[in-house]
Formats: structure tokens, C-alpha cells, sequence
């Protein structure tokens, strides 16, 4: 039996959540030689290179299998988003199938979209792997109920994908992050405003990348980075991650 060295300086496969208006596509187009997967059509203010935007589940097909084998220098695919691709998949399996809803025949369409975002996800992974490509996939967020088998059911921001779609990409991903504002809370105004106000949040104007389990959010990473990491503009995203990253492998190296 061969037996092999896991560790690998590859780049990273990030999946980056956070609600519209965010500043999700930023990070992407702050990396370095990216392409985008323009699903979403909201590049219109971004300086950015893509492709056009897909209408089936083939057409996403073909532009993965394109970059996979056609002839480039771009070394950052961005999947922007990867909800908005889910409503491609699961229009796609209606139409081909002859099905009404999703949930038609025993749930037939949620299988067969399932199936397509499994072969989705090792197209990526077959793409990071052998061409040495980062990979940034972009979700929106969506308040979720979470349940806990070990205490009460809570509410926490997740991925707005079906549960089944939302595990496959957090279990493969090397950093899932939540991409939110940085909020405080003045107790002040409550004091000052008297019995019945509540408190006000504020903003530092400053945004975060939480990349650490939270109960309020879905987030982890593989690295060891123990600590939000801190978005300085909207063209300094990738640069901010990655600088992230490089601290933590010096310092504690790799977490499997």
C-alpha cells in the first residue's frame, strides 16, 4: 500500500456567505486572475472578467468542463452564487423530467438536482486539484433553524440551499465564512430612552469575515485561524483572506 503526504500548499476553496449587498462579489474580483460564473448577474457595478450567464444545467456543465480544459491564464474561478445556480438546477430537472414540483414522484427532482451539484462539486474540485486554481464560492445567507440534538432548537444564519446542497459544499469547502458588518450594541440609548425602549445597533462601518463555528452563523475553517478576519475595503478582500491564511500556517500550521 502507498502510503501518501496529505498536506499540500494548494490554494484555497472558500465559500463565503453573507446577506445581498454584502460585498460577496468583491472578494471575488479581488483575487488574483479571476473568472466568474455570473449566475447572478450582479456584476454591473464590479470591474470584472466573466462569463455569460447560464441558462441550464449543461451550460454550467460546459463552462466548468471549459475551464478545466480550455486554454487560459486565469487562476480564480468564482461561483457567483451558488443559490442562484441551485434555482438553474432545479428549473433545469423540472423541465427535463416533466415534473410539476420538486417533490413530485417521491421527491424525484430533489434527488436528480442533488445528483447534478455532486457532479458540480467534483468539477470543482477536479479543477482546483489539476489546474492549480483557487476556488471562491458565493452564497447568500438565510436565518435558519438549527437543530440541536444536544440542547433546544435555535435560530442561526445558514446558506440559502436545500440542507442536503448547503452540507456538501461546507464539508468540502476549506473555509466557509460569514461575511456580516461589524455591529455593536449602545445599551445607552436604551438607558437613556427609558422602561419599554430597546437597545440600538450601530456599525463600525468595518466588515468581517466570521470564520469560526458560531451558534449565529455557519462558519469554520481548516487553517487555524481562531479570529474574525477583517475586510479593509472592497478591493483588499482576497489580499486580507489570504494574508489570513499565510499567518496561521506559520503560526500553527494546518488543520485537517
Amino acid at each position: 500500500m502507498e502510503i501518501l503526504s496529505t498536506a499540500k500548499n494548494k490554494p484555497p476553496r472558500l465559500l463565503i456567505h453573507g446577506s445581498h449587498f454584502s460585498g460577496k462579489s468583491s472578494i471575488g474580483a479581488s483575487a488574483y486572475s479571476t473568472l466568474f460564473m455570473n449566475i447572478e448577474q450582479g456584476l454591473n457595478e464590479i470591474e470584472a472578467q466573466a462569463m455569460p450567464t447560464p441558462a441550464t444545467t449543461s451550460e454550467i456543465i460546459n463552462q466548468l468542463r471549459w475551464f478545466y480544459k480550455g486554454e487560459h491564464d486565469f487562476k480564480t474561478l468564482v461561483v457567483d452564487s451558488l443559490d442562484w445556480m441551485e434555482a438553474v438546477i432545479n428549473s433545469t430537472v423540472l423541465e427535463e423530467n416533466n415534473l410539476k414540483t420538486l417533490v413530485d414522484k417521491f421527491a424525484k427532482g430533489h434527488k436528480l438536482a442533488f445528483q447534478e451539484f455532486i457532479k458540480i462539486k467534483d468539477a470543482l474540485e477536479a479543477i482546483h486539484r489539476d489546474k492549480n486554481a483557487c476556488i471562491i464560492v458565493l452564497c447568500h445567507s438565510v436565518v435558519k433553524e438549527f437543530k440541536d440534538p444536544a440542547g433546544e432548537n435555535y435560530d442561526r444564519y445558514g446558506l440559502k440551499l436545500r440542507d442536503a446542497v448547503s452540507e456538501l459544499f461546507c464539508e468540502w469547502a476549506d473555509m466557509v465564512g460569514f461575511l456580516h458588518p461589524e455591529v455593536e450594541v449602545d445599551k445607552e440609548s436604551k438607558k437613556e430612552g427609558g422602561f419599554g425602549k430597546k437597545n440600538k445597533a450601530i456599525t463600525s462601518g468595518r466588515r468581517l469575515l466570521s470564520v469560526n463555528q458560531n451558534p449565529a452563523y455557519r462558519a469554520g475553517n481548516r487553517y487555524g485561524i481562531n479570529k474574525d478576519i477583517v475586510i479593509q475595503g472592497p478591493s483588499t478582500g482576497w489580499s486580507d483572506i489570504w494574508a489570513a491564511i499565510q499567518e496561521a500556517k506559520t503560526q500553527k500550521g494546518v488543520i485537517i
